[in-house]
């Protein structure tokens, strides 16, 4: 805006050297928003500092007195670029966006196509369309000024506000990234008395309280992001949770065996029970298990004098 409504062509260089150096910010901001969609943890860090070089490199090639436009013309619009005085510099900077923009393409399409939330597909799908709008809208418009040699502004970033629409969409109409699947405060868990677990659609683990780790032996940290069935001998777990979101019910049970950090197996009784969103969507499922070791010396009790008094009975 101000660099369009300039008095005179000093001006309008001055607002262009320093509107560019966030219009290029952005490059790399995009990139990092749809980074956190594919990569998680530590791993993400070093694909996200890369993707900001190109955008350091564009803000330093503005700073270093290397003017990305400096022939501008007035129109009945505003000043407008007339040429590229460095060529070689906008290519790239072309080649860089186009190359962003498909790797951001790719990564919605994959954020859908490895999910089986509904949310997240709505997500995505809400993602690809802005993509697509952006770059369509981008397309006639400058193509467009091109053919026709319009006297008007190129606006190269101002499409790209149909893209941060969308992501400004989702992330209000779906808690897009915030979606919380804590049960509740670390402290009301962490006093649960049952052993507690909280897992994802993809059966890995979210949560578990203090009262599991205890009896596992292993840090309640350490179970994070690791698959429920890691901590479980045998595959009954994995046949209940399967069959909890294979039917219509939001509840089950069914006995199993934990495997503590010294391999003891330990049975317990589990009780599954699923965390719905706004859509009826699994979110998590939690898992609620009670030991059975003296029920089980019990039952063995039982057993053992049974068999006392029939062989008294047969004696």
């Amino acid at each position: 805006m101000m660099q369009g409504s300039a008095p005179n062509l000093e001006i309008c260089i001055f607002w262009n050297r320093w509107y560019l150096p966030f219009s290029f910010f952005s490059l790399g901001l995009l990139m990092h928003f749809h980074l956190l969609l594919w990569i998680k943890g530590r791993k993400a860090v070093f694909f996200i500092v890369a993707g900001y070089i190109p955008s350091l490199y564009f803000i330093f090639h503005v700073f270093s007195c290397s003017y990305y436009m400096t022939d501008f013309q007035k129109g009945s619009l505003g000043w407008y670029p007339a040429t590229m005085t460095a060529p070689k510099i906008a290519v790239f900077n072309g080649l860089v966006f186009l190359l962003f923009s498909l790797i951001e393409l790719f990564i919605a399409f994959r954020y859908d196509y490895t999910s089986r939330s509904k949310r997240i597909r709505h997500q995505s799908v809400i993602l690809v369309v802005s993509i697509l709008l952006a770059f369509i809208a981008s397309g006639i418009y400058q193509s467009t000024i091109i053919a026709k040699h319009l006297p008007v502004p190129f606006l190269p970033f101002t499409t790209m506000l149909l893209w941060i629409g969308g992501i400004w969409y989702v992330l209000y109409r779906y808690n897009f990234l915030g979606f919380n699947l804590s049960l509740a405060s670390p402290q009301i868990v962490s006093r649960v008395n049952e052993l507690l677990i909280l897992v994802d659609r993809d059966f890995n683990i979210i949560e578990v309280n203090n009262r599991f780790a205890a009896l596992i032996g292993i840090s309640a940290e350490k179970f994070v992001q690791q698959k429920v069935a890691s901590v479980f001998r045998g595959k009954e777990i994995e046949r209940l949770l399967d069959q909890l979101l294979s039917s219509r019910h939001q509840y089950c049970k069914g006995e199993a065996f934990l495997e503590t950090a010294t391999h003891e197996p330990i049975p317990v009784l589990v009780q599954c029970s699923v965390v719905t969103n706004s859509l009826s969507d699994v979110e998590s499922i939690n898992l609620i298990a009670e030991d059975l070791r003296s029920l089980k010396r019990l039952e063995t009790l039982n057993s053992n004098n049974e068999a006392l008094l029939k062989e008294k009975e047969f004696s």
